[in-house]
């Protein structure tokens, strides 16, 4: 059962309304819930288009977002095939994309998209550093 978000889980998805959110902490801190709260309401108020979830692979994608969204919203609201590379969600086309490595980028490489969701993410040295 997923419990109501309070504290800093609840502030991270209020304040989730850039263009980049990262969201970091603590194994079993809420990052994945708040994170899929926050991007269910980019799926549902965002700019029309394709969305993309990307992670390591399509297989860890279903156990670690598609089966957590599915107990949140249900199959009524959620159409998932596996192995199809998509998803229904909340009426909305979502590409599911498996990124193990470096060479992964070509399978997104010229998609238009509306927005995309990834976990887990790794950044180089020079993310969040300021410019000289």
């Amino acid at each position: 059962m997923i419990e109501p978000l309070s504290g800093k889980a609840a502030q991270a998805v209020a304040a989730a309304e850039r263009r980049l959110n990262i969201f970091e902490g603590s194994v079993r801190s809420g990052k994945t819930v708040a994170s899929l709260l926050a991007f269910l309401l980019f799926v549902r108020n965002g700019p029309e288009g394709n969305l993309l979830i990307c992670g390591k692979t399509e297989r860890t994608l279903k156990r670690n977002i598609v089966d957590p969204l599915m107990s949140m919203l249900g199959p009524q609201r959620l159409h998932y095939q596996g192995g199809s590379g998509e998803l229904a969600l909340l009426g909305r086309r979502i590409y599911l994309a498996g990124a193990n490595d470096e060479r992964a980028q070509e399978k997104i490489r010229g998609l238009t998209l509306a927005g995309a969701y990834c976990d887990p993410t790794t950044c180089g040295p020079s993310v969040g550093k300021r410019a000289k």
